[in-house]
């Protein structure tokens, strides 16, 4: 996996279990992403930038 992504888990007997994998998670303000960035002193905007230039150097 590359770039910006959303896991989701459970937990059964106290053991993590992969639910899925969304590679398009959510970018509004009640999102997850944006408020993880916004607790790391990251602007939407530097978050944006980011995963652009990461974009362009990936070569298929």
């Amino acid at each position: 996996m590359k770039g910006f992504s959303r896991s989701e888990f459970i937990f059964k007997d106290g053991e993590p279990h992969l639910l899925e994998i969304n590679t398009v998670p959510g970018m509004t303000k009640e999102s997850i992403l944006p408020q993880q960035a916004a607790v790391a002193g990251i602007s939407l905007s530097d978050l944006f930038e980011s995963a652009i230039e990461e974009a362009l150097r990936i070569k298929l």
